[in-house]
């Protein structure tokens, strides 16, 4: 467009030269003046009628044919395209608001990688300030602080309590940073000994076990600390009658 200089077209900064007023409107009756000022009209507006069309040919090129459909009733160029910008622009709120919802409805689990789910806010925070949204520090700390896990929350919110208690400020790009150090050893200690949570797992299960075996023992599996047989106990070999060992004469 620029190249053809068109854009007064789009912006209706170059419009349409206007009709002249002649002393008559049958043209046998023109005087000398009005002859004139017909001379001086009739270039401006073929070359302003010629370039309407290359403007209109060439937006017709690259909007979608549904737009085009929409748009092709439009007086002029400008009109076409005032349409259009007030088409997208309701269009752009309500992406605007569609990305900022998403932002706030991110999560991310323990097994996911930190890394990347900050990369991810952190281009959304941008595309949102490229659309003219300012989003607070604050309120982007918390979209954050809310997206993390639970671990990773309580570590971060004693860090902002510790900086707020001693007059300190935490700013986002902090916060991020200490989220991604905590995310960078919790990995390195996962790769230094990947089966160590396998192990601690399996410990607690076999721990487990063992206890509900001890204290599911049957009574045939006990032994009598008196006569030292099983599947009797004192209480029943005094009932029986048998002396204890010990009070043997």
């Amino acid at each position: 467009m620029a190249s053809h200089n068109l854009e007064g077209h789009f912006n209706a900064s170059d419009p349409a030269p206007p009709v002249p007023t002649y002393s008559s409107l049958n043209e046998d009756r023109w005087t000398t003046a009005d002859k004139d000022k017909n001379l001086a009209y009739l270039p401006l507006a073929r070359k302003w009628k010629h370039d309407e069309h290359i403007a209109r040919a060439q937006l017709a090129q690259v909007v979608s044919d549904s737009l085009l459909i929409w748009i092709q009733h439009a007086g002029s160029v400008a009109d076409m395209w005032k349409r259009i910008v007030t088409k997208f622009d309701h269009k752009g709120c309500m992406v605007q608001v569609d990305l900022r919802h998403k932002m706030m409805e991110k999560r991310v689990s323990k097994m996911d990688d930190i890394r990347v789910h900050l990369d991810d806010m952190a281009l959304s925070h941008e595309h949102l300030s490229g659309m003219g949204i300012a989003i607070h520090d604050e309120d982007y700390a918390s979209m954050v602080l809310m997206s993390l896990p639970d671990s990773y929350t309580m570590y971060l919110e004693t860090l902002t309590d510790a900086a707020i208690s001693s007059g300190c400020t935490f700013p986002t790009p902090d916060f991020i940073a200490k989220a991604i150090k905590l995310a960078d050893k919790r990995q390195l200690r996962a790769s230094c000994d990947p089966k160590s949570s396998q192990k601690d797992s399996a410990f607690h299960t076999s721990d487990g076990c063992n206890k509900s075996k001890k204290g599911n023992l049957s009574k045939k599996d006990i032994e009598c600390f008196n006569c030292h047989k099983r599947g009797t106990s004192p209480a029943t070999v005094m009932g029986l009658g048998e002396p204890k060992k010990d009070n043997i004469p």
